[in-house]
């Protein structure tokens, strides 16, 4: 801005910068274009151009968050309803089924070569990863019931809401549903 004008004399206002609002009533009613107009047309059309590209990134990032979520989601809520219906125990599970197979089986050394690990190490890592994949599909308790139920709800999102309203509305419903069938929640 080049200049400011007084309102009842079209008088220009000098070192508008640093007056005090109190001395007289200023009013813009022209301001002169700068040689800067350009500059700043430009620095507010990359300004505009940087926000749409965000407003995109936000959107694919609520996307794959809605996609990461599901399988836990609808595997949280279907282990709620099978527990209420009865056809769900708790239990715990481990796996050794690579121990079955021993250091020694040929898939199991080549597998062991081609991720640099010992045969025997590779046996131990590969259960402990399906004994927590059992327990984290099947929880072993009603904490690890409650504690997977409230992490859940605590992450879901109106996307998520909408991909998936059913099962959002019965992890909500977690503690009616307890309340509803409590021979299966004990």
């Amino acid at each position: 801005m080049q200049s400011i004008v007084f309102t009842d004399s079209n008088a220009p206002v000098e070192n508008w910068q640093e007056r005090n609002v109190g001395m007289k009533a200023i009013t813009v009613i022209g301001v002169e274009a700068s040689n800067d107009t350009g500059t700043i047309m430009s620095l507010l059309q990359s300004l505009m151009s940087l926000l749409q590209s965000l407003s995109r990134e936000v959107s694919m990032l609520k996307e794959r968050e809605v996609t990461a979520w599901t399988p836990r989601i609808r595997n949280a809520a279907a282990q709620l309803l099978l527990h209420a219906c009865g056809q769900q125990s708790f239990r715990q599970t481990g796996s050794d089924w690579f121990q079955q197979l021993g250091p020694e089986d040929k898939g199991v050394e080549q597998l062991a070569q081609a991720m640099h690990v010992p045969a025997a190490r590779l046996v131990v890592q590969a259960d402990s990863v399906l004994t927590r994949c059992n327990a984290h599909i099947h929880p072993g308790s009603q904490q690890a019931l409650d504690e997977e139920v409230s992490a859940v709800v605590g992450v879901l999102t109106p996307a998520m809401e909408s991909a998936m309203p059913w099962e959002c509305r019965f992890l909500r419903a977690y503690q009616a549903v307890k309340q509803a069938f409590p021979q299966h929640f004990s």
